[in-house]
């Protein structure tokens, strides 16, 4: 942990930094790492997380996306911190779903491998025992010092959705009015930050292709990149601290 009294110009390190040395797990359906938006692009883990039974290691993915949303989310991100070294957990299938104990296995994978990151841009609601066990594998990210970042609902930011509402993790909403590549404050609400992605982006998509697309989920590693860019001029920071960097270094709330 770094004393923020004693050290650093933080947006300073937004400009300097470029993720090097980072390292970021995307849960989601995927990354096509073959595809052409990733030229130059550093990946680690290519994990598969498809059952629930047993305790058995993932499997390779292959470099496949099931549905062409997580290699989306990896274009933002590698856009924004291009040094970055990204690993994909593959944990939600052709429907962009996924049961709560893969999510949940893979994100104590991540913690173990030793991840700084870990992005979600997914969120369900749930029941008791789906938040219970989101509980359990962000408060071990916690524990770790490891950063949760995910989207926040897309109709309505404070329609309470998991990952994002847990107060640790740093949840995202998606703005026309914040500049790109920037974040903006939210008042009064736990979705502190909000990011350009509600105009449609251009993104890489599955087999090769791009789709004009916009969401939250593609504001969301907009955060997780610029995390990533602090993160590789400060390493160590935690959790709790990272949180008041991005207030300090976002815009000022409407």
């Amino acid at each position: 942990m770094i004393g923020l009294t004693q050290v650093g110009d933080f947006p300073d390190a937004v400009h300097r930094g470029d993720g090097c040395g980072v390292r970021v797990a995307v849960l989601d359906s995927g990354i096509e790492k073959s595809h052409p938006a990733f030229a130059g692009a550093a990946f680690a883990d290519d994990l598969c997380f498809t059952t629930t039974e047993g305790s058995g290691a993932p499997t390779d993915a292959h470099g496949v996306d099931f549905f062409g949303h997580g290699t989306a989310v990896a274009g933002v991100l590698f856009e924004t911190a291009p040094a970055v070294t990204i690993g994909s957990f593959r944990v939600l299938g052709g429907s962009v779903y996924g049961r709560d104990e893969i999510i949940r296995r893979a994100a104590l994978e991540a913690v173990a491998r030793g991840y700084h990151i870990i992005h979600c841009s997914f969120g369900t609601s749930g029941s008791v025992f789906t938040v219970m066990s989101f509980k359990s594998w962000i408060d071990a990210a916690y524990l770790a010092g490891v950063h949760v970042v995910a989207a926040c609902d897309n109709g309505e930011p404070s329609n309470r959705v998991w990952p994002a509402h847990f107060s640790s993790v740093v949840a995202v909403d998606s703005s026309e009015f914040v500049p790109s590549g920037r974040l903006r404050r939210r008042a009064g609400t736990i979705v502190e930050f909000a990011a350009r992605a509600n105009v449609k982006l251009r993104l890489p998509w599955r087999d090769k292709t791009m789709r004009t697309i916009a969401g939250t989920s593609f504001s969301a590693p907009v955060a997780t990149g610029l995390m990533a860019r602090i993160l590789s001029i400060y390493p160590g920071i935690h959790p709790d601290q990272m949180k008041m960097i991005l207030r300090e270094i976002a815009d000022p709330a409407d």
